[in-house]
């Protein structure tokens, strides 16, 4: 009894969340750019102060993680919510500077569909 009546309450319980075939979107901001920096030689997170310029037409936005950061916070979001396409430079102190051009960032049903860079850096 206990079973049937908990099948036949299911399809309201689906109904009042929007059904199966509705998509729910949240309210958080999503970065679409996600930047992940480490040294090309160790692998291990840069330590030196860090710097993630996003740029795409007039939109810039730029990011620095201060020296001494806890290990970690070698990722840095950027362009948030919005599409296009990007050129990203990654400044450090002690490395060369790092680019990569053609980061694409495509809108979705919620959110950007974020794309993730890699940036390995090598010593100046």
């Amino acid at each position: 009894m206990l079973r049937s009546t908990l099948l036949a309450c299911l399809p309201l319980v689906v109904a009042a969340c929007g059904g199966p075939s509705e998509t729910v979107c949240t309210l958080e901001a999503r970065a679409g750019v996600n930047v992940t920096v480490t040294d090309s030689v160790s692998g291990t997170p840069v330590a030196s102060a860090i710097t993630v310029i996003v740029q795409d037409g007039a939109y810039r936005d730029s990011t620095t993680v201060p020296a001494g950061s806890p290990q970690g916070s070698n990722s840095v979001g950027s362009a948030w919510e919005r599409e296009g396409v990007y050129s990203v430079t990654v400044h450090a102190d002690g490395y060369s500077i790092w680019t990569r051009s053609g980061v694409r960032v495509e809108s979705g049903e919620c959110h950007v569909k974020a794309s993730s860079v890699s940036a390995k850096l090598q010593r100046a």
